[in-house]
């Protein structure tokens, strides 16, 4: 968020290069839904903390030997650190998260489990039904949300280290199944394009993207590589239009700056010096 207030070279040091989320829970929370899902959000906190407290402190000698103490020490340390961290927004931590607040709300009540017996009086086949379902849940949560990312990730390693051995095909390859995986992943398609890109696909590439450029628009290195593109592909309206946009998110294109538009002859210098950088 925010890129004109971003500097130039952050996209440099990033392994992500853009500012994909605001760098804190609660104000990533305030950022998608404001003051109405904000207020609710910080008093199911304070409601957690206050609750959980009460029964550890009234849990007596009891509390040694239940999941109270480290379900509790647990949470409270993701939610202090979330002022300064997204990592709940992780599936893994965020899992985590509301399995230990699960854990220790169950022991509220002054430090005795709390019971729920949502099938009591119900038929076998309704409560295999709702175990089932549960079951299902579960495996689907785990394979969209952790599975398939850690697969993408895996092809999006060897796609960049089969770029580093320049094996472009090879590369290519991966990095296509890992988007296969992952739609969103913003590396693959960097992974994707700049291997079309060093192949000499300068069309192929040009689509990787421009589809990354219509889901992240405020991406600066994206118009700068389909500024490259288009004049390798001598198409150089849209590519002094990149160039512009470049320019409105921070970056400097191999150092030209100011708001002039750029004659055909810096169009193709400053092609050949990104490629020669790549």
């Amino acid at each position: 968020y925010f890129p004109e207030f971003r500097r130039s070279d952050y996209a440099r040091y990033d392994v992500q290069p853009v500012t994909l989320r605001a760098h804190s829970e609660y104000l990533e929370v305030l950022a998608e839904t404001g003051m109405i899902g904000m207020v609710p959000f910080v008093l199911f906190v304070g409601l957690f903390v206050v609750r959980s407290a009460g029964a550890l402190r009234g849990a007596g000698a009891e509390w040694g030997r239940s999941l109270l103490p480290g379900a509790f020490a647990a949470a409270a340390t993701m939610l202090v650190h979330a002022p300064a961290s997204v990592a709940t927004r992780y599936p893994t931590c965020g899992m985590a998260l509301w399995v230990m607040m699960g854990f220790a709300a169950a022991r509220w009540e002054g430090g005795r489990p709390v019971r729920w017996h949502l099938t009591t009086g119900a038929k076998p086949a309704v409560r295999r039904a709702v175990v089932l379902a549960g079951a299902f849940l579960a495996v689907l949560i785990w394979t969209t949300q952790m599975y398939r990312p850690y697969r993408a990730r895996v092809h999006l390693r060897r796609a960049q280290r089969l770029q580093k051995a320049g094996d472009l095909a090879g590369s290519v390859d991966k990095a296509r199944r890992a988007l296969v995986l992952d739609s969103i992943s913003v590396p693959s398609y960097y992974a994707l394009g700049n291997s079309l890109l060093q192949a000499g696909k300068y069309e192929a590439a040009l689509d990787a993207f421009g589809a990354l450029r219509e889901r992240s628009p405020h991406y600066a290195d994206v118009h700068v590589r389909v500024a490259v593109l288009n004049v390798l592909l001598g198409r150089m309206d849209p590519a002094r239009e990149a160039v512009r946009l470049a320019r409105r998110y921070g970056v400097a294109p191999c150092g030209l700056v100011g708001p002039e538009p750029l004659t055909d002859a810096e169009l193709l210098v400053f092609a050949r010096r990104f490629k020669e950088q790549l």
